[in-house]
Parts: C-alpha cells; structure tokens; sequence
C-alpha cells in the first residue's frame, strides 16, 4: 500500500474497487515485476458477483479512466507524478464465448511495491462484500496498523479533513457531519464481522469545547490481527528438538509428519517445546488412523484430522492439532500398542516358478533400464538425468560388450545374436563419435526390444567395420552435431516402444550404411571374427 496514493477524477463504486484489488492481488501473485498480467474473465465475475460481461466491462472502463498521483522517495530521489490506475484489454474467443482480460500497472508503482518492506495482510474476499466506495481505502490503513507488533502500535489519530483527503472524500464544504453520516459510520459497518475476521476496529471522535463544539480528531483503535499459524514467526529450535521430529516413525510414514518450520511456527504461537508438540502429533495421528470415527485428541475428532491431511497436507492437519494442543491441559503421547504379528506356520519354501512370457518381460524390464542409463550418459547425465556429467573419450568401451545388460539380456530371443556381439567389438575400435553414435542406435533398438531393428543396425556397423571405412564422419570443431529428425524431449513409453518405435538417427537417415534395404545381414563364414 502507498498511502501516498490518490484517485484524482474518481468516480469509482464499491465493486469497481474491488475489482481493482482482486487485480492488483493477481498481479502480485502473478509477479509484479512483470509488465502485463492476463486472468480470466469468469473469474473476475465471479469474484465481484457480476454476472454480464458488459456491465464487468464498463467496470474495467472507469477503472481505466481514473487517474491517479502519487509522491514518494525512492533512491534518494522524490517521484511526483499522475497515471492511468490501468490500461486494460478485454478479449473474447468468438466461437468458445471465454473472455480473458489483459492489463498493465504502471511501472513506477510496480518498482515501489517490489522495494517496500512494510505490508498488510489484506483479506482480498472482503472487498467484493464492501458497500461504501470509500470503506476499501480506510481498511487498508488499519489493517497495515493492525499488523503492527502491540509494543509499538499506537492508536491512529488524524484530522477529519486530512483523512478526508486520503480517502479521496470531495472536500468542497466539507461537513464532518455529512463525512461521518456517508463514509465513517458506513464503512465501520463494512468492517464488522463476518466481512473483516483478523481485527476489530472502533472509533472515537470527540467534540470540542469551543464554539460549534467541532470535531478536531479522529481516533482508530484496532485489535491484534489474528494470525494463522502458517503466518507465524518460526521460532529457534533445539538439536534435540529437530533430531525428534525428523525422526523416522515405524507407523507413520515421511509425508504424514510435519517438517521443522511447520513445527517451529506452532511453538511460537502456543508457546508449547518442539518435542511434546512432535510427539503429541505422533499419537494423535496415530490413533485417529486406527479409529477414524473416535477421537484424536481431546475436543479433536479422528475424521476432521484425515480430512485436512488429505485435502490440505500434513501440515494444514498438524496446525489443527496444535490448535487443540494449545487448549488443552495435557497433551497424551503415549502410543498404541504394537500388534505382534501372528507366527506363520513353518512349509517347505515354495520355489516360484515364471513362465516363458514373465521371463520375456523381466528380460525386457533389465533392458530398458540399462539402455536408458546409457541413453542418459550419452546426453551427458548421470543415469536418472539428476545431474549432468562429463564422460572420458573411452568412457563408453564398456558398454561394448555383449555379456552385460543390456545385451545379454537378447541372448535368448534375438536369432542372430552373435551378429550383435561382433558389432559390440567392433565398436571398440573406432573413434569416440562414431562409437556413441553407433551405441545410441543400438540403445534406441533394444530398448524398443525391435530385434529386426538391432539385428539390421548391428549389420551395418559389422558391414562398415569390415570395409574399414569410417561410418560417420565427426562434426566439425565448433558446430552442434544435431541429428536431423532427432526430438530430444521425446519420451518413449513401453507401449510407444513396441508399437510405434522410430529411432530418430536411424530413420532420418544419418548413418551411411544402406541397412534398411532387404538384405541377409547374417554373418558369412569369411566374416571378420573381431
């Protein structure tokens, strides 16, 4: 909030104000920095209670009129200056009726948004309820002092006329009657409960002694802000205290306890250790899991604890629980007893025995992950694609070799196998771009677990070998050696493997070999024996 900030031209209602505030928190979730913002339409009319999309557009069209001036400091130097509030666009998809608006804020207030260090936790719903079209500009300042520590808050005084002025109140024959009767008495009614519900306001305003008995000062008094716990300061926690809640439970699993600032923020708002609020949570949790229709915790019944658990995360449930806690006398820890699992009858240990089709798919399985792991080293990850790596020009050797995953894995199922196996050493010899790219191929092959395929690519690096010629020749120094066709954000699923299985590199022509014509690859007697 600028309190700086005046409307100049105003001719703004309540629902245009709010309208405007339900924009400006958009943008601020949106990222104030950036220079436009978009948001739906329908979500504007629903939030404003606007149900007609002309009517939301002459909303935005008196928004878009006023102007507004501002003064403050910044960088040493003061800003004076007058701007459009917004400049907004209304579009509308004529064949689906969606309608998104699209809007700016000027950049002056956007830069001192981003450099304020002081805020006040609005409740953005309570604007669309607010009749007076002055009522938003008064909360906003006493909810900014609301906020305020108790040690250093003072009751907010300030001349009628001033405040006047500040709400942008028209100050020609200024009456404090007139002020008190259309805009005090108004937006103290907007304020009340159910509308506002983390302070309460009341208002003083004396009469003077003098002739008139005038009203010289307007006195705000505002209550603590109610604060949910997630707005809480986390407080310092012990060794002791941290090594307990991170503690692994034999009942609960890791997403069902709460994490150290969770925890933290709920021992400064109770004023409860980080051990008892840890174990209460444990055995509350605990038991509303082995009762959901019973009880927590005291005044904490099982099934509202699941509920903001599943809904809301553990740490929207462990919030409730030290709501409870805080009320309670006494926080049970005690656990439930573990249930000792009935002994098993001794048999002779039965041998599970797979059939040809499981063994097929389990061989499938091995090869599909460590094709995959090779796959991700030649992209330059560690297996996973968690890290990038840099791999040594004769890194990729071991891989040639048809003993380990993922060819061995073929061994039974791909008729010309050892036609694979004299490419793998064959692969050995040449030079490290030809080998990767040689291996890719073979990866994609075998991955897919399209024996045609890997028997056809093993074929031709067997075929290259044996001409002694280079099957591809290296980029060039300082070019990105990219594949035509090649797609690297493809994911390649089980399915899309077995039915609709391309190898990028291979079909787009990027080897030399003519190894899709139909020709026998199998090896000859005379073949090279590598």
């Amino acid at each position: 909030m600028i309190e700086t900030l005046r409307f100049r031209n105003d001719v703004l209602t309540a629902k245009d104000k709010a309208l405007y505030e339900m924009m400006l928190a958009y943008a601020r979730m949106d990222g104030i920095e950036k220079p436009r913002h978009s948001i739906a339409v329908a979500d504007l009319s629903k939030f404003v209670d606007v149900k007609n999309l002309d009517r939301l557009v002459e909303s935005l069209e008196r928004i878009s009129d006023v102007k507004v001036t501002y003064d403050f400091v910044e960088d040493g130097e003061r800003c004076c200056s007058k701007h459009q509030l917004i400049v907004s666009e209304v579009r509308e998809q004529l064949s689906t009726g969606v309608a998104h608006l699209s809007y700016s804020i000027p950049e002056a207030i956007r830069k001192v948004i981003l450099a304020s260090r002081d805020y006040a936790m609005l409740e953005i719903n309570a604007f669309s309820k607010f009749k007076c079209r002055y009522t938003s500009m008064l909360y906003q300042r006493l909810a900014y002092r609301a906020g305020m520590d108790a040690a250093v808050r003072k009751p907010w005084a300030i001349e009628p006329a001033k405040l006047a002025e500040e709400l942008g109140y028209p100050m020609k024959n200024f009456s404090f009657g007139v002020f008190r009767r259309d805009v005090l008495l108004p937006a103290l009614a907007d304020m009340a409960s159910p509308n506002i519900t983390r302070f309460t306001v009341k208002m003083d305003a004396p009469r003077g002694s003098g002739r008139g008995r005038s009203v010289k000062m307007i006195t705000f008094r505002v209550t603590d802000t109610w604060k949910r716990m997630e707005e809480r300061r986390a407080a310092t926690l012990s060794p002791q205290g941290m090594k307990a809640i991170r503690q692994a439970d034999a009942t609960l699993g890791h997403d069902e306890l709460p994490s150290n600032a969770v925890v933290a923020r709920a021992v400064t708002a109770t004023g409860i250790d980080e051990i008892t609020l840890s174990d209460g949570w444990r055995a509350a949790y605990e038991r509303a899991k082995a009762d959901p229709k019973g009880e927590a915790f005291p005044g904490l019944e099982s099934w509202m604890l699941l509920d903001a658990v599943k809904k809301s995360g553990v740490g929207a449930g462990f919030y409730m629980f030290a709501e409870a806690a805080a009320e309670a006398s006494v926080i049970p820890t005690n656990r439930l007893p573990v249930k000792a699992a009935p002994a098993a009858a001794e048999q002779a240990p039965v041998r599970t025995v797979r059939t040809p089709e499981e063994t097929e798919a389990r061989q499938r399985e091995i090869a599909a992950k460590f094709a995959g792991d090779i796959l991700d080293q030649l992209a330059g990850f560690h297996s996973g694609r968690e890290f990038k790596a840099s791999f040594a020009a004769d890194h990729f050797v071991r891989h040639c070799d048809h003993e380990i995953a993922p060819w061995a894995c073929a061994a039974d199922y791909m008729q010309e196998f050892s036609l694979l196996s004299n490419a793998l050493r064959a692969l050995r010899r040449v030079d490290d771009a030809t080998r990767r790219r040689s291996l890719s191929n073979l990866a994609y092959a075998i991955k897919a677990w399209d024996f045609y395929k890997l028997t056809q690519i093993a074929g031709a690096v067997v075929k290259s070998s044996k001409a002694g010629t280079a099957m591809t020749p290296p980029p060039a120094p300082g070019r990105i050696h990219r594949l035509k066709g090649f797609i690297p954000t493809r994911q390649l699923t089980e399915a899309s493997a077995e039915y609709d299985f391309v190898d990028p590199a291979y079909a787009a022509g990027a080897v030399q070999w003519d190894d899709r014509a139909e020709v026998d690859m199998r090896p000859s007697d005379d073949a090279c024996p590598f």
